[in-house]
């Protein structure tokens, strides 16, 4: 695992042991090449004098990281404590990395069925169909008018084959171009995105465990609240929730709570946000708070993936047996044409 760098660190300069040397360890044990090469020019920035947090620049994204692990490499370059700042790094990793591994199970499975229908159809269009077509046409059978979509939808394909994908390429590289370089055009349809009941959950949620979860470890890194909105801004890409946080920023910069922040936002307000932040800065716990508050969207998540897979597997299956249903008719009801055609 890559989070395994922070873990070995963190064991080794207890030994006691420089970074340098730790790094040297480590590097003969990872078998990555690229962390490998990160570590080969960490050490190498750290022995020319160069800030720790600096150096750490050159892998972090490598192992996962954002620019909250260089935050808190700062801070524990700042306190000394290099021991807990790289075990809670490592934390922060894994947790990032379970994340993103249940997202990526969670449309694996739907994905491969719907590949496999797809395949599945066009093998029995290219390969069937062109067997059994040379007899409806000697026979004088009159072909279905699914049989002739198929037909038809085949052969269009086969004979533009190339001018569809130059075409498909051609579509995919403008949306791409459009929606990067346009930021107007990339902040409507994350808006839109917004407005979809179940995908605007899952996107809050997910954008929520991020924020709550760096900003917890950052206020136990002893990092400021302001510093943290502030570090924690540059890693956001979404633009309605980046909005959003920016608005929190420059509250918070002239000396408004968090609570009193969140309830001029337009996402966060009416959320869990704002209890559990009135709640921390009662009780001068905020990063208790924030941890219960990652817990909450841990589990949202959990239960919004599990609930996604319950509705997405039968409905996806639903739709592929129609497909498929519909490619066998075609197949078969000439044959019956054929059989009727042949009796007496």
């Amino acid at each position: 695992m890559k989070a395994d760098l922070f873990v070995y660190l963190s064991y080794f300069i207890q030994v006691p042991m420089t970074i340098p040397e730790a790094l040297t360890l480590i590097e003969r044990k990872i078998k990555d090449r690229k962390i490998c090469n990160g570590i080969g020019i960490v050490k190498e920035k750290i022995l020319e004098g160069k800030p720790v947090s600096e150096s750490f620049v050159h892998i972090v994204h490598v192992v996962g990281g954002d620019s909250t692990v260089i935050s808190m490499i700062k801070s524990a370059e700042k306190s000394g404590d290099f021991n807990n700042g790289f075990l809670r790094i490592a934390e922060y990793i894994e947790k990032k990395a379970e994340v993103r591994r249940k997202l990526v199970e969670s449309i694996t499975y739907p994905t491969l069925i719907f590949l496999f229908s797809i395949c599945m159809s066009y093998a029995i269009v290219s390969f069937i169909f062109p067997k059994i077509l040379p007899i409806f046409s000697s026979m004088k059978v009159d072909v279905p008018y699914a049989t002739k979509l198929i037909l038809l939808c085949t052969g269009f394909v086969e004979g533009n084959i190339l001018v569809i994908l130059l075409m498909s390429v051609l579509v995919i590289y403008v949306v791409k171009y459009v929606y990067g370089e346009y930021v107007a055009v990339r902040e409507y349809i994350q808006s839109m995105f917004l407005k979809v009941p179940v995908l605007a959950t899952f996107i809050f949620s997910n954008y929520s465990l991020h924020i709550s979860r760096s900003l917890e470890v950052l206020l136990k890194s002893e990092s400021s609240l302001a510093d943290a909105m502030n570090n924690v801004l540059q890693d956001l890409k979404y633009i309605p929730i980046q909005k959003d946080m920016h608005i929190m920023c420059e509250m918070i910069s002239q000396g408004v709570t968090l609570s009193t922040a969140l309830q001029a936002t337009r996402y966060f307000k009416h959320t869990p946000w704002v209890e559990l932040s009135m709640v921390g800065e009662a009780t001068g716990r905020l990063d208790a708070s924030l941890s219960y508050l990652s817990k909450i969207y841990t589990e949202d998540i959990s239960k919004l993936h599990r609930r996604i897979s319950k509705w997405v597997e039968p409905v996806l299956m639903f739709c592929i047996a129609g497909v498929v249903l519909f490619v066998s008719l075609s197949v078969i009801q000439p044959m019956y044409s054929i059989v009727e055609h042949v009796s007496p």
